[in-house]
């Protein structure tokens, strides 16, 4: 588009807003004002639920992280406003998923918060996990095994003998 082009759009449109009465400008400027004070009413409410959702993720990862963690020093799951999550240990110090010690802490956090995604969730939602327990040492193992029946009304599982054993069964407290 070129300069005449737009003074000539710009005339037009100059002609038509001259043919607009005073008081239907009024009336216009009054809805105009209505409409940006019902989106700043919007984005208020929209944040405040996200901010409520992000910690009741929180705290139901936190709640099941204590449940299936081992080492007690881990006080409780961070999360940022993109729901990535930080442990925090018990002396407050906060470490990041470069600092966890572990795959195995890594694979915990994650299902805390899957768990925790799905608790909140509006829907009932079946949760299916691929070799959830490749990372954990026979400890973790058991925990998890105990939780497990716990993250939603089903669970699949996709496991290999490795993974699952004889006897392994006995900590799903009979929810297979």
């Amino acid at each position: 588009i070129d300069k005449l082009e737009l003074l000539k759009d710009k005339s037009k449109l100059e002609i038509k807003l001259a043919g607009i009465s005073k008081e239907e400008l009024n009336q216009l400027t009054e809805r105009l004002s209505l409409i940006t004070d019902l989106m700043h009413v919007y984005d208020a409410a929209v944040d405040t639920y996200r901010i409520e959702k992000r910690l009741d993720v929180q705290n139901n990862a936190t709640d099941i992280f204590k449940q299936i963690r081992s080492k007690e020093y881990f006080s409780h799951l961070d999360i940022n406003e993109q729901f990535g999550l930080s442990i925090i240990t018990s002396s407050g110090k906060k470490l990041d998923k470069s600092e966890w010690r572990s795959s195995g802490e890594e694979q915990l956090v994650a299902l805390s918060l899957m768990g925790a995604l799905n608790k909140c969730a509006q829907i009932v939602a079946p949760v299916m996990m691929d070799t959830p327990f490749s990372r954990f040492d026979l400890k973790h193992g058991e925990r998890v095994l105990r939780y497990i029946p716990n993250l939603s009304e089903q669970v699949i599982l996709l496991v290999t003998d490795r993974e699952f054993r004889d006897g392994d069964e006995i900590f799903l407290g009979g929810k297979i």
